[in-house]
């Protein structure tokens, strides 16, 4: 994560071996089995069953984070700033729709 003129820039990662060109959109790195374009740059969305896992496996993480959002939130002796500002939502580069639901 970044902060630059006051405001935070999630600087995290789809890592599939080595990092891709999307963003999350958040300031945490993913890093998972996901399938990658040919050219292994970004997520294949192209193929029905490949968008299919894709989606999929985005939606487990989705999950995962809120579970642990929500027991960050449970524990009260934490500083709320510097664990919120992981969880800013800002848009995602180069594809847009990730982390949106359809």
């Amino acid at each position: 994560m970044k902060f630059q003129n006051n405001q935070i820039i999630p600087c995290g990662q789809i890592f599939i071996g080595l990092s891709t060109h999307q963003s999350t959109g958040l300031g945490i790195h993913i890093h998972s089995q996901f399938i990658p374009t040919i050219e292994r740059e970004n997520l294949d969305f192209q193929n029905p069953y490949i968008k299919q896992w894709n989606k999929e496996i985005l939606k487990s993480i989705g999950k995962i984070i809120r579970l642990i959002y929500d027991q960050i939130i449970l524990d009260q002796s934490q500083d709320y700033n510097s664990i919120l500002a992981i969880y800013s939502f800002l848009p995602t580069i180069p594809n847009l729709n990730i982390g949106l639901s359809e």
